[in-house]
């Protein structure tokens, strides 16, 4: 059996300072992300996907270079398009002073921008995570055709976490009171409703990871 450990960016580390309900949430992502890593590689015989919460960026990068395994991987926000990734290493050394040599840098996978734009890559997820959490549609207008998204390379928006938040705003509500996305709270179920082939197709990273493994 081989045992493909993904460290993620998000969550919270157990510190003995975090509360309840944060770690319980951050359980939720992992076991959110788990279940979309598995499906993106399918059913392989003898591996199977382990992911690991690591909170913020630079710790992960941090915990990913302590060990040297080729089974270990890390999936991190690149908060910039797939073309800058590079840019991305450089401002990690420069302003961070964390390098990662270069035959470890094939173990690291981006979700472009955020992880949010996997939830609009597939919208969809978010219809039914409304309907899971009995909200009311404020607008009937399809969510593809609002102006933060329509048309446009879901990698080439900035913060896409924002732009979820608005939309979540302005689609929902729960007795006249409008939804507030919270990225912790919520994106565990959105996540748990997104359909992973549709995902898949639309994300080069994904298909990569699939490929490795």
């Amino acid at each position: 059996m081989v045992t493909v450990t993904v460290f993620a960016e998000g969550g919270a580390v157990d510190s003995g300072g975090v509360d309840a309900a944060t770690m319980d949430n951050s359980a939720s992502l992992r076991q959110s992300l788990n279940r979309i890593f598995s499906e993106t590689i399918g059913k392989r015989d003898g591996v199977q996907i382990v992911v690991e919460m690591k909170a913020g960026y630079k710790n992960v990068c941090k915990e990913f270079l302590k060990k040297s395994d080729d089974s270990l991987v890390m999936y991190l926000d690149s908060d910039c398009v797939a073309r800058d990734i590079p840019k991305w290493f450089e401002k990690l050394s420069l302003n961070d002073h964390i390098t990662i040599p270069d035959d470890r840098r094939n173990n690291i996978y981006f979700m472009v921008q955020e992880m949010e734009a996997w939830i609009l890559k597939d919208l969809h997820s978010l219809e039914l995570w409304a309907e899971k959490e009995g909200y009311e549609r404020k607008d009937v207008f399809p969510l593809s055709q609002h102006s933060l998204v329509r048309g446009k390379n879901i990698e080439s928006i900035k913060k896409p976490s924002e732009k979820l938040a608005l939309m979540v705003k302005h689609f929902f509500s729960r007795n006249k009171k409008k939804v507030k996305y919270e990225k912790l709270k919520n994106a565990p179920a959105i996540l748990d409703c997104i359909d992973v082939g549709t995902l898949k197709a639309k994300d080069a990273e994904l298909t990569r990871f699939s490929t490795t493994f």
